[in-house]
């Protein structure tokens, strides 16, 4: 190693050079940039002089064998994406000088199996491996590496954070105490082997992307707390057999129920009134749906690529986009009120109608 392996510009370092699989950081360095150890695969370990203050966005992004690193008390803030795909990673220890950890500093670590805070932080604590803020209101991140296969979150938690359990490909059980009130984006995304989890009537939010690739999840109960269910929530979880709808939602976001193979049929409740792009998309067993007459719009894509063999459209003022139903090859009766114009949104596609039913 030699210091001419290191790029350092006022304090800051900016790359390193080198291909040393051990390295020690100079005393001069006050802050290590942006990117400056991404795809150092060669890399597994690396000490951080007590000079440094800040650890930049991807700063150790995909460095996937990188086993050992040394935070030392004087940093204050590990930036956005920091650790990213540090796979080889397998515990880290967070220094109580640090008062600000960035969106997704530890995703996709498959084998970290405990983060621990200094016992003196004042931003964060954890407990058992999990990192949490300092009142535990907020669960940040479970690390992905541990092995146990059920989880309860504790009751002193209200928010369930953005990729809180991404990738928690061991568990397959999680309780979610009457605490929670927001599931926050990709909060469970991608947990393949995810196999039930409750969420209880305390919770109003359920993110963008919350649940899906849930590849294991076979049903779940959406209780009437819950008064937004953002895009793509639930999209790709394959093995879903049965979901509900509350009353307590108005519109169906995009995507939300993209891609659910094995869906049926869903109970759309009288409180909808927007189904937005791509809601059912790609649904290939759904072979029935009722639209309620409080719907008065449906979005492109919405029921594309669905068995549909009829559907019943009650509301003359219902504005259809493009391709609602694009690809229902199956689809041969349409129900509908005199004066609902369906004009191309249903003839340009591979539907073959056979019979239109007005009233």
């Amino acid at each position: 190693m030699s210091i001419n392996d290191f790029y350092i510009v006022n304090g800051v370092l900016k790359k390193y050079y080198g291909k040393d699989v051990k390295i020690t950081i100079p005393k001069n360095v006050t802050s290590i940039g942006d990117d400056t150890f991404k795809d150092c695969n060669f890399l597994k370990s690396i000490t951080i002089p007590n000079s440094v203050t800040k650890i930049g966005k991807g700063a150790f992004d995909y460095c996937e064998n990188l086993e050992e690193i040394i935070i030392p008390e004087s940093v204050t803030s590990i930036g956005e994406w920091a650790f990213y795909m540090c796979s080889s990673l397998k515990e880290i220890t967070l220094p109580n000088s640090l008062t600000n950890i960035g969106y997704n500093a530890f995703n996709r670590c498959e084998n970290l199996m405990n983060i621990t805070v200094n016992a003196n932080n004042n931003e964060y604590i954890s407990s058992n491996g999990v990192l949490y803020n300092k009142h535990k209101t907020k669960l940040i991140r479970y690390p992905c590496g541990n092995k146990n296969k059920n989880f309860m979150i504790p009751n002193s938690v209200t928010s369930i954070g953005d990729y809180a359990f991404y990738e928690c490909e061991n568990l397959e059980f999680i309780s979610i105490p009457n605490s929670v009130i927001d599931i926050k984006d990709y909060s469970f995304n991608a947990c393949s082997n995810l196999k039930n989890i409750i969420i209880p009537n305390s919770v109003t939010n359920i993110g963008k992307y919350a649940f899906g690739a849930c590849d294991s999840l076979d049903n779940i109960t959406i209780p009437n707390s819950v008064i937004r269910i953002g895009d793509y929530a639930f999209e790709f979880c394959k093995n879903l057999i049965s979901i509900n709808i509350p009353n307590s939602i108005t519109t169906i976001e995009k995507g939300v129920f993209i891609a659910l193979y094995k869906l049926e049929s869903i109970n759309i409740p009288n409180s909808i009134t927007t189904i937005k792009r791509e809601a059912f998309s790609g649904c290939k067993n759904l072979s029935s749906i009722n639209i309620p007459e409080s719907v008065n719009y449906i979005g492109q894509y919405a029921f594309s690529d669905c068995p549909l063999e009829e559907i019943v459209l009650p509301n003359k003022k219902l504005s259809i986009d493009h391709y609602a139903f694009h690809n229902c090859k199956k689809l041969k009766i349409i129900e509908a009120p005199i004066g609902l114009s369906l004009g191309h949104l249903i003839l340009n596609n591979a539907c073959k109608i056979k019979k239109k039913l007005w009233w």
